[in-house]
């Protein structure tokens, strides 16, 4: 019997996390042409933070943008692990030769590596915890297939 599908998406507390860093940056760059003199700053001054203002709307704009849709990051079917993320590439249970979970400080890495190579997914900000991830991993890659179990 095949295991439902499970789809896995960003947690909603990302977005109000980028929302406050642009708050921040925003604060902080019309903070620093207020202290370099204001109205009679230089001009390099205020095209300076003119364009910082502008990359970092941009920036966040875009990041809020992937991270408020509900588009779900990863989607564990039967047949494989499908990545939206990443050109909505899709893998095989078959495919993967070795997959591990790297931490680093607060960062979480799923690293699969297949037989064309290794792809990476930042698991830090998704709706499930880490161990939980690991465990989907463990139970879709070890399912009875056409052929019998898989791993």
């Amino acid at each position: 019997m095949a295991i439902p599908p499970t789809e896995i998406r960003y947690r909603k507390s990302l977005s109000y996390f980028i929302i406050g860093l642009f708050v921040f940056f925003f604060i902080t760059t019309s903070f620093t042409v207020f202290v370099s003199g204001g109205t009679k700053a230089d001009p390099v001054i205020c095209l300076t933070s003119f364009a910082t203002m502008i990359v970092v709307a941009f920036i966040s704009l875009r990041m809020y943008r992937r991270v408020s849709s509900r588009e779900p990051v990863l989607v564990f079917t039967s047949d494989g692990l499908q990545i939206p993320v990443k050109n909505n590439r899709f893998i095989q249970w078959g495919e993967i030769t070795e997959w591990k979970i790297r931490t680093h400080k607060s960062s979480h890495t799923l690293i699969i590596y297949t037989s064309q190579g290794k792809t990476r997914i930042d698991i830090s900000w998704l709706d499930l915890p880490v161990k939980e991830i690991q465990g989907l991993m463990g139970s879709y890659i070890r399912q009875p297939g056409p052929h019998g179990f898989l791993r």
